[in-house]
């Protein structure tokens, strides 16, 4: 089974709140968590978390592709009926996944239990030290790593700012 979280913390101790949630869950529960910021786009969106765990039993950590990542939509455009009409078109197409190296970003990460107990989350600050929680987490994790590129989700991250404004995991 997969649970779907997403978590909050008012200190910004982002991996904190998400340890108290996941330690409530089966040891062979699949965990999704997603920012707030972000949406699924289809009704059947979730279905292809479920289809990339069946075809890649050896990876231990999914992402997907989003407005703010994809192609020529890496722009400002709000424009969520562009970003729905995405989502239905690669959701007709057959599955495909890439293999990420280093870093996956934090919008969405799909892993199972046995993963957060190798890798549990540090409690520190969302940013702290000029690292990010996804860099902290993922970074130097030596596992399987893919992108789902068929599940393209909504994310308003930054979305009239430059990639590089971080002020908004600082207030």
């Amino acid at each position: 089974m997969i649970y779907h979280i997403t978590p909050f913390s008012e200190t910004k101790q982002y991996g904190k709140a998400l340890n108290e949630h996941i330690k409530c869950f089966p040891d062979d529960s699949w965990i999704c968590v997603r920012d707030q910021d972000t949406m699924f786009l289809t009704s059947t969106s979730v279905l292809l978390l479920d289809k990339a765990i069946e075809d890649n039993p050896d990876c231990q950590l999914f992402t997907c592709a989003t407005n703010r990542s994809y192609g020529s939509l890496m722009s400002t455009n709000a424009d969520i009926l562009v970003s729905c009409s995405k989502a239905q078109e690669l959701e007709k197409q057959p599955p495909r996944y890439s293999v990420l190296q280093g870093v996956v970003p934090a919008f969405l990460w799909l892993f199972p239990k046995s993963l957060w107990k190798k890798y549990p989350f540090d409690d520190l600050p969302i940013i702290s030290g000029q690292k990010s929680f996804d860099v902290r987490w993922t970074r130097n994790m030596n596992v399987k790593k893919l992108r789902i590129e068929n599940l393209y989700i909504f994310h308003l991250y930054r979305l009239y700012k430059e990639r590089s404004d971080y002020s908004h995991l600082q207030k």
